[in-house]
């Protein structure tokens, strides 16, 4: 099982925003709860005030929170929800999980217009994606 976490804009000063921060708490509740076999941070640095990428400052959050390092991976390369899923795939295929998790906002989760399940499950045919929110 792989845990997929989504980044959100970080404000200019490159603190995270209040929703990325409920996202990371609700992935860090999952993680000590699931035990998912890695943690994969997805989120490039689409302010670019804030002078570094969206999953470098949750990796930092959730190592101050005590996730291992050695479970979390970054894909920091990512802009879009789109392409969230387009880089992560390749990582988690490598992982050969039978489920991936993708925790983001209820209302990001939930979306019609690309709807990042939707757009996991479409990268990821062969393995089962549920929702974290």
């Amino acid at each position: 099982m792989v845990l997929v976490v989504l980044g959100r804009r970080l404000n200019d000063d490159g603190s995270m925003s209040m929703d990325l921060i409920k996202r990371c708490d609700k992935a860090l509740e999952f993680f000590l709860r699931e035990k998912p076999k890695k943690v994969l941070l997805s989120g490039g640095a689409p302010n670019k005030k804030a002078d570094r990428t969206e999953a470098d400052a949750m990796k930092e959050y959730l190592i101050e929170k005590g996730v291992p390092q050695d479970k979390i991976i970054v894909e920091d390369k990512s802009l879009t929800t789109f392409q969230n899923a387009k880089f992560s795939a390749p990582i988690i295929k490598e992982l050969k999980p039978q489920k991936v998790f993708v925790c983001s906002s209820n209302m990001h989760l939930k979306r019609i217009y690309l709807n990042p399940l939707r757009l996991f499950q479409k990268h990821l045919r062969d393995i089962e994606v549920e929702g974290v929110f």
